[in-house]
């Protein structure tokens, strides 16, 4: 069977509504340009113009990422994120300057727009690391009954910033209220590095001075002849030591007055019987001496006859005062650390 039939077109009729072009019977285009917010936008032609021709859209800039934290008490948290922000209003706060400082003569940028409130700022080194604390309320230095050395960051509100070397940029990453403290001069790696106020040593109100403040400055300063070893002031360790040992290390001599350094590129530990600080070296080490009568003379390091690979160790009497190499607990292949190693730190005074 064979189905036959016929389709006939139909035809549209109507008309297209054509946008016009500026200047047509509908009214001009407009071109807008708008920036990126955190809250929706809705993007519509002002009331002279028919429609939008063009939106362009600003980039947002392409910024290191940065976690931050704060407290979560309600009782602490939102008081000092609320400090923070009303310090931070009108300045771009995530964004690097680009201008850097001589921080006791290390070039570092400068200190970021969330801090500019705090009166008092703090940078601590690690053998690699920078950080900044700006703290509300004035840090201080003191020393507990066990001899363990710690910088006090008070209750009130503080700031930390890491450093980010690769974009060269302090990076805000926690901020609290409550207190916190750094462990140093061998019991951990942090020392203070420069500050912008004195630094006072055994309470926040107390008439001694741990550390002097700085300025940071524009040109490079000269290099300096004293240096901080543990917080003891001594002359700089010589430059044939700096670079031909990489183990080299100062120990007090309590009741003689006088402090030795001892060159090697061997591991130290403490340990053994009697205790006493060791290395694994089949050679002398290589000595010098200074007394405290020669320090305060202005004195230099002396070098006296090589030594050998052991030391006694008496605490409060002959110790480890600072060391470049961690010195290592029971062994030289130990992963716990008796004395960590620390930076010299420059005389900022100088």
């Amino acid at each position: 069977m064979t189905l036959q039939g016929q389709i006939k077109p139909i035809s549209l009729q109507g008309s297209i509504n054509v946008v016009p072009n500026e200047g047509g019977a509908g009214g001009p285009l407009q071109e807008k340009t708008v920036y990126p917010s955190h809250d929706e936008q809705i993007i519509t032609p002002d009331e002279d113009f028919y429609g939008l021709s063009l939106v362009k859209i600003k980039p947002v800039p392409r910024l290191p990422f940065v976690e931050a934290t704060v407290s979560t008490d309600p009782f602490l948290g939102p008081n000092l994120v609320e400090k923070v922000i009303n310090l931070s209003v009108g300045v771009e706060t995530t964004q690097p300057s680009g201008v850097s400082y001589y921080y006791n003569r290390e070039l570092l940028p400068e200190t970021p727009p969330e801090v500019a409130g705090c009166p008092y700022l703090v940078i601590v080194r690690s053998l690699t690391t920078p950080r900044l604390y700006a703290s509300f309320n004035k840090p201080y230095v003191y020393t507990r009954s066990d001899g363990t050395v710690r910088l006090q960051i008070p209750a009130g509100g503080y700031v930390r910033c890491q450093y980010n070397s690769s974009h060269n940029v302090w990076l805000a990453d926690k901020c609290d209220e409550a207190s916190i403290y750094l462990n140093m001069h061998g019991a951990s790696g942090w020392v203070v590095w420069w500050s912008n106020f004195d630094i006072p040593n055994g309470s926040a109100d107390a008439e001694e001075t741990f550390w002097y403040g700085s300025e940071p400055t524009v040109d490079k300063p000269n290099d300096a002849t004293h240096y901080y070893y543990n917080g003891v002031r001594l002359p700089e360790i010589p430059k044939t030591i700096q670079e031909n040992y990489t183990g080299y290390w100062v120990y007090r001599n309590e009741t003689s007055k006088f402090y030795r350094l001892i060159g090697s590129s061997s591991t130290w530990y403490i340990g053994g019987d009697p205790v006493g600080v060791r290395d694994t070296a089949s050679t002398d080490d290589v000595r010098f001496n200074i007394t405290d009568d020669q320090v305060a003379a202005g004195a230099g390091w002396s070098e006296i006859a090589a030594g050998n690979y052991y030391y006694t160790y008496t605490e409060g009497d002959q110790y480890p005062l600072w060391t470049v190499q961690d010195i290592r607990n029971n062994s030289a292949t130990s992963t716990t650390i008796s004395v960590y190693a620390t930076l010299a730190v420059p005389d900022p005074t100088e």
